[in-house]
């Protein structure tokens, strides 16, 4: 394998493996974007020589996976949250974080702040959390006042609460009720839904709700030092549910 040089006057190359027969095509449409990006090479060993500085980087076993063509063609995905104490919006942030990584645009937009027409969007993630036995006001007005347009749309709906960690059965029956009772006075039936469990925010609660939640948190097995916060989202799953959907979106959009 030949290597890349650099130097005050060098030229970058890069040298494929012989016995790839579309080395060239595909190289060729590479090569100039090596200095800049060079983690959209996957799968292979290649190396970096600078002369000038007398060093080398060897790179090996590249991950990055490439993205599809089709989704240079798709508008932003638009993630919509409501948040009480900070963590459904830091999970909102987190799948627009992610959505990206698969080669999407997203647009992260908090439902008390803004009103974001879903008609501009591929797709619509709305991010809600749980309490006192319903979801944020300004997410379900949001979601009533757009329900005609977000029909035409791939949606998901994730609902962040501690009762998932509890495994218990009457608990995900209210959790159920929560959510039809929620889909009932929007009139929205998302695609899909995901239970996402969130965090115990004991710095930020008041003396009340921190010993209501300590209760709680007790009887789901949950952390009672409420000293400081405690988080329970299951990051990889998460990451996992959104990389589905953003499939799906290409999948549908493509064949639209």
């Amino acid at each position: 394998m030949r290597p890349f040089r650099c130097g005050p006057r060098a030229r970058w190359r890069l040298a494929a493996p012989r016995n790839l027969p579309w080395r060239r095509e595909l190289f060729r449409g590479i090569a100039g974007a090596i200095r800049l990006a060079p983690s959209i090479l996957t799968g292979a060993c290649w190396h970096v020589h600078c002369n000038s500085r007398d060093m080398a980087i060897a790179i090996s076993s590249l991950s990055t996976r490439f993205v599809p063509a089709q989704t240079q063609s798709l508008a932003p995905v638009l993630v919509v949250y409501g948040t009480t104490n900070g963590q459904a919006g830091k999970i909102a942030r987190f799948i627009g974080d992610t959505i990206r990584a698969t080669g999407l645009e997203a647009q992260v937009v908090d439902a008390a702040g803004g009103d974001p027409d879903p008609a501009v969007y591929s797709a619509i993630i709305v991010v809600a959390s749980i309490h006192a036995g319903g979801y944020q006001r300004a997410v379900q007005r949001w979601v009533a006042r757009r329900v005609a347009t977000l029909a035409a749309a791939p949606t998901a709906f994730v609902s962040v609460c501690l009762g998932v960690l509890q495994h218990d059965a009457q608990v995900e029956r209210d959790l159920t009720s929560i959510l039809q009772r929620f889909q009932s006075a929007t009139g929205w039936a998302p695609d899909v839904s995901k239970l996402v469990a969130g965090a115990l925010s004991y710095t930020q609660y008041g003396w009340v709700t921190r010993l209501v939640m300590r209760r709680i948190a007790r009887k789901a097995g949950g952390s009672t030092d409420t000293s400081r916060d405690h988080e329970y989202t299951d990051w990889n799953d998460l990451r996992a549910f959104v990389e589905m959907f953003a499939r799906t979106v290409v999948n549908r959009c493509s064949r639209s």
